[in-house]
């Protein structure tokens, strides 16, 4: 279990040299986009996929530049998380530059994991659209590195907000042959994308109207998935879990 790690350590022991690894990654996106408004907890995921021999990998990784306001990240709930801990913002950055970290081993069968972005904001909070970017490279191979990009829209509370859950609405949950997605014509969806429980997308539809689609899912293995709706510039609007029996 990821768990937060408050207070200051010394980060240098994580700098070790690595024996050479012939394993690669790649972030599922270099920019992942959000929109939030009101008040709560958001997860922000961004999937790293690992590719070749199926022995380890590590990931170092610093935050390389960011302009999120202070009341963004002030809060005890804000955090960057690797594939093992979460971090608060006093322990990826220093006032002027990114504190380097080492992930966990990405290694086994499934080697993939996630770089994730928690962030709680209320009310009083600064509106606009920010970013947060993180410069990764593979402790095995320095040529192998990606940097990726977490970029929020905060709207005012009176906004109309593109990722209330009760905006999108799965049925029936768990479903069979077919899944109906229903949503609201604000909220510009372009693009549904299902994906199974390693980020793996199975499935693409380009809905045909601007209030739900009806997904054929007859031919997908059971299980656990989700669904990803984006807007036309690829942006994410929400993303809900369901169930294939």
């Amino acid at each position: 279990m990821k768990k937060f790690l408050l207070g200051i350590f010394c980060v240098g022991g994580l700098l070790t040299t690595q024996s050479v690894n012939a394993q690669t990654f790649t972030p599922q996106y270099d920019t992942v986009s959000a929109f939030y408004s009101g008040t709560g907890m958001q997860t922000i995921m961004n999937k790293i996929a690992v590719s070749g021999p199926t022995d380890s990998l590590r990931i170092k990784w610093n935050v390389s530049s960011f302009d999120f306001p202070a009341d963004w990240y002030s809060s005890a709930d804000f955090g960057f998380c690797d594939n093992v801990n979460c971090f608060n913002m006093g322990l990826i950055w220093n006032g002027s530059m990114g504190i380097p970290h080492t992930s966990g081993y990405f290694k086994g069968s499934n080697p993939n994991g996630n770089f994730t972005l928690d962030i709680n904001l209320n009310s009083s909070t600064t509106t606009g659209t920010y970013y947060f970017t993180v410069h990764l490279e593979n402790t095995g191979d320095p040529s192998n590195t990606h940097d990726i990009t977490y970029k929020i829209t905060r709207y005012s509370t009176g906004v109309n907000n593109l990722n209330r859950n009760e905006d999108i609405v799965l049925y029936p949950n768990p479903a069979r042959d077919e899944l109906n997605v229903t949503y609201t014509a604000q909220s510009g969806v372009a693009t549904i994308s299902v994906y199974n429980l390693i980020g793996k997308v199975v499935r693409v539809f380009k809905p045909t109207n601007n209030s739900g689609a009806q997904l054929n899912i007859a031919d997908m293995p059971s299980g656990i998935y989700f669904v990803r709706l984006q807007d036309a510039q690829g942006a994410v609007i929400s993303t809900k879990k369901f169930t294939r029996e």
